[in-house]
């Protein structure tokens, strides 16, 4: 039996740098892929919640594969992103989000996306599980945020 050096010279520990975030969120994804396909495996005989954890996958996947640095945790479509996940788990319908432009969120943003929120709902809620649009255009705060519901035909 050889013996091997299994020490790696400092500054190359596993986990550090570049190489090991990356396999870091590598596994995550892999691992969180493996957990929704569980899950729509045992929800099969119940389509909305097969479309809403393949939905809630999708999104993650989306983040995950964004480059380092992009979707910051205090940015105006970061709070829509968050919006989108609320209202696709809590009412079962598809929101499509379609954002121009970014800004850091302030309490302006806050009180934008809190009647996006309000306008989401009720056409969720109100309107018999059609799809909602969540739409806005510009770079700067004084844009509307649209939320219009989309029927399926």
């Amino acid at each position: 039996m050889v013996a091997r050096d299994t020490e790696r010279p400092l500054g190359r520990a596993a986990g550090t740098g570049s190489r090991g975030r990356t396999r870091q969120r590598r596994h995550h994804l892999h691992d969180s892929v493996l957990q929704t396909l569980t899950l729509i495996e045992r929800a099969a005989g119940d389509e909305a919640a097969v479309i809403r954890l393949a939905r809630t996958q999708e999104r993650e996947l989306r983040n995950a594969l964004q480059p380092e640095g992009t979707g910051d945790a205090s940015s105006f479509l970061s709070d829509l992103r968050a919006l989108e996940d609320e209202i696709e788990n809590d009412y079962g319908v598809r929101v499509e989000l379609v954002v121009v432009g970014d800004c850091v969120s302030d309490e302006r943003v806050t009180a934008l996306v809190a009647a996006g929120r309000e306008a989401a709902i009720n056409a969720a809620g109100g309107l018999g599980g059609a799809d909602i649009d969540l739409r806005r255009s510009g770079r700067d705060n004084a844009q509307p945020l649209r939320a219009r519901p989309r029927f399926r035909l």
